[in-house]
């Protein structure tokens, strides 16, 4: 009598691709609002290069980060957007009509974070906006990335006020020669250098701080 006991045969490479479509599967069944912020910007990121090349997309991802951000004041659900959303501003920005002008005052990275700090002033702080396409939270996003180019080329061509002239040139006021005048000349110096840097940068410090 022959006893063997035959096992079935066991395909572990099938048995994997069953177990990661099977995830796949519960992943896309899932709710945006019970999913991870990591599994939102894995779908966000696909569905927002759908968007990019004109194909079929679905924004409800992108929504619900966008949500958590603005609505909920998360943290990560902040950083996890502009994630997602860097590619597309840096491609808007190398577009942009006056890039290269743009370039000569600032620095790419300077726009960007501008563009994300008035995104983030009117969605979140001053008006709470709320959007309810991908497509119109880009639209707004690519106008405050316009916004921050346009007013800094503005802030550049305004005509520049003469300076006051530096201890010793013509036209100096007449003060006395003495140590107090020239410190006074000395705090004043700074203090225009002080000024006129922090108005440069204030955009990009108002950011950083935050």
């Amino acid at each position: 009598m022959n006893n063997t006991i035959y096992k079935p045969y066991i395909d572990w490479t099938e048995k994997l691709a069953i177990t990661c479509l099977d995830k796949l599967s519960l992943s896309e069944h899932l709710e945006p609002a019970a999913m991870s912020l990591s599994a939102l910007e894995e779908n966000s990121m696909r569905e927002i290069n759908n968007f990019w090349r004109g194909s079929a997309y679905n924004d409800r991802y992108c929504l619900e980060i966008l949500r958590r951000a603005t609505l909920q004041g998360d943290q990560r659900a902040w950083d996890c957007l502009q994630r997602c959303f860097s590619v597309i501003l840096r491609g808007w920005m190398h577009r942009h009509p006056s890039r290269e002008a743009a370039f000569c005052f600032d620095s790419e990275e300077n726009y960007m974070a501008q563009a994300f700090e008035r995104f983030w002033l009117a969605t979140a702080c001053h008006d709470k906006l709320e959007f309810d396409t991908l497509a119109a939270a880009l639209r707004y996003l690519r106008a405050c990335l316009n916004g921050a180019i346009l007013d800094t080329l503005r802030a550049y061509s305004r005509p520049k006020e003469v300076p006051l002239p530096e201890p010793g040139e013509a036209g100096e006021p007449l003060v006395e020669d003495s140590d107090e005048g020239g410190e006074v000349w000395e705090v004043y110096r700074l203090r225009r250098n002080i000024v006129h840097r922090l108005l440069r940068n204030a955009a990009s410090i108002r950011w950083r701080l935050n």
